[in-house]
């Protein structure tokens, strides 16, 4: 089977995904390609007999779109494929719109990662957004949605329900991850927290920024806490300066910045809890990276997250938004419970997220 994969960005949850994905599909002995921009190719095992279609990307501009959707045009005159599996919405949006004009007989699928009309934004945007996809929803063969969330959200934008299939995002193997928690823990006084994400107003950095501003002028705070911040600001990679001001006796702030799988696995069996103050998610690929190391969550409480995380059974939930609530959380944990909940968080990566769970419901739509 010949794929190609096309992708208008690779950082973050979406070039896992779709790594994950070449790494399995030319195992299987297909024939894949992958079109993505130049400067994101860290994401991708370029050790992958796949072949690879790099375009220069210097941000969301007419320049970087031209770029795009001419490397789309001369590799379709080139090759022939029986799947094309699109990522993101902007990879969604040209390809379909192309594809009015293209001729080819190939099996269109789409994964939006999250559809534009889930984020918070205007009104007017919004309805925008609602209308091209329901536009262009005629112009692929199958919709992959991250989440029954997602799906649910689309069905109210008139996505058909027959065009949409949801496949759970799955992490490595379906064998687990060391883990804080598999030797006995005593310590009380001290708490490894993490946080993995874009510095920026989707992933809620603002409410972490403020409930740690909490725990630095609590009266009388006993215990330490290191928080492990993983990730980089949108605009400018280092942007951390915001941190730094919140470090003091009882609080360590660490500034990993974008690491890799290997990277951030060896921090997550190390940490006691991860924070997701997220004000939207179509996913969160980061619940199913700690649930492989059996480590709690704590979310806000909305969109996906809801569908992932159970309270008290894998995870806590505070309102989205409330860095009162969630440093009355952080101020309170026990270790005890979280121990506790780590069994639980392992059971559900095994039943809900794994790799392989992904590749076979992707591996049946193809076939579909």
């Amino acid at each position: 089977m010949n794929i190609l994969h096309i992708t208008e960005t690779a950082k973050g949850g979406v070039g896992t995904v779709i790594n994950k994905l070449l790494s399995n599909q030319v195992e299987c002995s297909n024939n894949v390609s992958l079109i993505y921009p130049e400067h994101h190719g860290a994401s991708f095992d370029k050790r992958l007999k796949v072949n690879f279609y790099p375009f220069i990307r210097t941000g969301r501009n007419i320049k970087s779109y031209y770029s795009f959707i001419k490397i789309i045009i001369s590799v379709l005159k080139i090759n022939k494929y029986d799947i094309i599996h699109l990522h993101s919405t902007f990879s969604g949006l040209f390809f379909r719109l192309l594809f009015c004009f293209l001729k080819t007989n190939s099996k269109i699928i789409y994964c939006p990662h999250a559809f534009p009309f889930m984020m918070k934004t205007g009104l007017l945007k919004n309805s925008l957004y609602s209308i091209i996809e329901f536009i262009l929803q005629f112009r692929c063969d199958h919709i992959i949605c991250v989440s029954n969330y997602e799906k649910s959200v689309a069905k109210k934008r008139l996505i058909s329900n027959s065009k949409m299939v949801v496949v759970y995002n799955g992490i490595g193997d379906s064998s687990l991850r060391p883990s804080i928690y598999d030797s006995k823990i005593e310590d009380e006084i001290s708490l490894n927290v993490t946080f993995i994400g874009r510095f920026d107003y989707q992933k809620g950095t603002d409410t972490l920024i403020l409930a740690i501003r909490r725990l630095l002028n609590s009266d009388n705070l006993v215990r330490k806490y290191t928080f492990n911040i993983i990730g980089e600001g949108v605009n400018n990679n280092n942007d951390f300066d915001f941190f730094r001001s919140l470090e003091s006796k009882n609080i360590n702030l660490i500034n990993h910045g974008w690491l890799e799988e290997g990277d951030i696995s060896k921090i997550l069996s190390t940490t006691n809890v991860v924070v997701m103050p997220s004000r939207w998610e179509s996913f969160g690929l980061v619940v199913a990276e700690s649930f492989r190391h059996g480590v709690p969550v704590i979310a806000s409480y909305n969109t996906s997250l809801k569908e992932l995380i159970e309270e008290n059974n894998t995870g806590f939930f505070f309102k989205t938004e409330d860095d009162e609530e969630l440093f009355t959380i952080l101020r309170d944990l026990s270790i005890d419970d979280l121990k506790r909940l780590s069994i639980n968080c392992k059971r559900k990566y095994i039943e809900s997220f794994t790799s392989e769970q992904m590749f076979f419901a992707v591996n049946n739509l193809y076939k579909k």
